[in-house]
C-alpha cells in the first residue's frame, strides 16, 4: 500500500521592501505605489490622464533572488488580459494571479468590464483642521501656520533668522486616518530639493499632487525664483492713526506719527496698577482686485509672559516688538504694570519683527490691549494704523 503524507504549509507574509513607478503621461496623469509602515499592504493609485482606455493589458513577472551569490532568476511571468478577465472570461488564470485580481476588486474601485473610463469627480475641498509645528531657531526666527476661519485656506509664514538659506529641501507626507484604531497610515511621502524645482529643472519630475503645492506656493506667496533662500526685510511707513481709550484705567492716551513716517510717538497714562495684561494685534492687507482688506494673521499676546520670556528670548517677532518698547520707552519690564506716565517716543518697527510673508504695499494694523481680571476682558485702549510696507 503507498501511503503519502501531504504537508500542510502555513501560508507565508509578503513583505514589501521597496517600489519603483514610471509611467507614460499620454495616458496616466500619475501612478502612486506607496508600501505601509507594516510592510504588508501598499497603497496603488493610477490616475488616468484619457477618457478611455481600450484593450488594456497587464504584465506580472516574479524574480527568485538567491541571497548567497545575488543572483536572479525569473520565476514566472505572465502577460493578461485585462478585459478578459474583468469581462469573467479569464478563469483559467492560476491561483496566484486570480488572488491578486480579486484584491484589486476587493480593496479598490477597479471597474467590472471595458473599456476603463476615466472617473469624472468633482473636485474634492480641503479642510483644514488643525496645525502643528516646530521650527530651528538656527535658521527661524519664527514659523506660523495659521488656519483662516473657513478652514479652506491657511496663512504661513517662514522668517527667516539667517541671511541665507543653501540647498533647502521639503518634506511632503499624506495620510489617513483609520477610524477603528484612530492612527495615520501614510499614503506617501516626497523629498523635494527646492532649488532644483525654483530652478524649474526638476518640475517635470514632480507628479502633479506636490508640483501644485508648490505652484500654490508661487501663487499666493512670495517665494523666491532662485536659490540660495535670502532674508526678506521691508521698512513699514505709517501713514494714519486712529486710537480711542478706557477712561477707567487710562487717564491719557495718544499716538502720534513722525514728520519721516518711519516712526511715532506713544503716550499712555495708567490710573491704577494693572496686571494680566494682554495685547491683541490684527494684520490686514490691501487687495487691489475687491479694493478691500483681508486680514492675513491675529495675535493675542500675554504682555506679562512675554516680558518675562524677551530676557531670554530675542529671535522671534513677539520678543523684538516687546524688546522695541523697553528700547524706545519706560515700559516696565515686569508685571503688574504699575501707575505711571509711560512715553514711547520715536518708536518705529524693527525690520526684524515685519513678518517675511506680508507682501509690499498698503496695510492695516488693528490692535488692542487688555486685561482679563476674574474671567472679564476689559479693553484698556484701541489704535489701528493704515501702514505701507517697501
Amino acid at each position: 500500500m503507498l501511503t503519502i503524507n501531504f504537508q500542510q504549509k502555513s501560508p507565508k507574509v509578503v513583505y514589501y521592501i521597496s517600489a519603483k513607478v514610471d509611467f507614460n503621461p499620454e495616458y496616466l496623469q500619475d501612478h502612486y505605489f506607496t508600501i505601509a509602515a507594516d510592510r504588508q499592504t501598499a497603497d496603488i493609485v493610477l490616475n488616468i490622464a484619457k477618457t478611455f482606455v481600450y484593450d488594456p493589458w497587464a504584465g506580472i513577472t516574479i524574480t527568485y533572488q538567491n541571497l548567497k551569490t545575488k543572483l536572479s532568476r525569473v520565476l514566472f511571468q505572465y502577460d493578461i488580459n485585462v478585459c478578459a478577465i474583468l469581462g469573467k472570461q479569464g478563469t483559467q488564470l492560476n491561483s496566484f494571479v486570480s488572488g491578486w485580481i480579486n484584491n484589486f476588486w476587493k480593496y479598490g474601485d477597479l471597474p467590472r468590464s471595458c473599456p476603463i473610463k476615466k472617473q469624472q469627480k468633482g473636485p474634492r475641498l480641503v479642510y483644514f483642521v488643525k496645525s502643528d509645528l516646530t521650527f530651528n531657531p538656527r535658521y527661524l526666527q519664527d514659523h506660523f501656520i495659521i488656519i483662516a476661519p473657513d478652514r479652506l485656506t491657511v496663512n504661513i509664514t517662514l522668517n527667516f533668522a539667517v541671511d541665507f538659506i543653501n540647498d533647502p529641501w521639503a518634506e511632503i507626507m499624506l495620510g489617513v486616518k483609520n477610524r477603528k484604531d484612530n492612527n495615520y497610515r501614510n499614503l506617501f511621502k516626497y523629498d523635494i530639493n527646492v532649488c532644483t524645482v525654483l530652478g524649474k529643472s526638476g518640475v517635470n519630475q514632480l507628479n502633479k499632487f506636490a508640483l501644485g503645492w508648490i505652484n500654490n506656493v508661487w501663487k499666493y506667496g512670495n517665494l523666491p525664483k532662485s536659490c540660495p533662500l535670502k532674508k526678506k526685510t521691508r521698512t513699514l511707513y505709517f501713514q494714519a492713526v486712529k486710537f480711542d481709550k478706557n477712561e477707567q484705567f487710562l487717564n491719557n492716551f495718544d499716538i502720534t506719527i513722525n514728520s519721516d513716517n518711519t516712526s511715532i510717538n506713544i503716550l499712555m497714562e495708567l490710573r491704577e496698577d494693572v496686571d494680566n495684561i494682554w495685547g491683541n494685534a490684527i494684520l490686514h492687507i490691501w487687495l487691489n482686485k475687491l479694493k478691500e482688506y483681508k486680514q492675513v494673521i491675529s495675535y493675542d499676546v500675554n504682555v506679562c509672559l512675554q516680558l518675562q520670556r524677551s530676557k531670554w528670548e530675542k529671535n522671534n517677532i513677539i520678543s523684538i516688538w516687546i524688546q522695541n518698547f523697553l528700547k524706545f520707552g519706560n515700559l516696565s519690564k515686569s508685571c503688574p504694570i504699575l501707575k505711571n506716565l509711560y512715553m514711547f517716543p520715536n518708536l518705529k518697527a524693527d525690520k526684524e519683527s515685519i513678518p517675511t510673508f506680508t507682501p509690499a504695499g498698503r496695510c492695516r494694523l488693528e490692535t488692542s490691549i487688555y486685561t482679563t481680571q476674574k474671567g472679564f476682558k476689559q479693553t484698556l485702549g484701541n489704535a489701528q494704523f493704515d501702514i505701507e510696507l517697501k
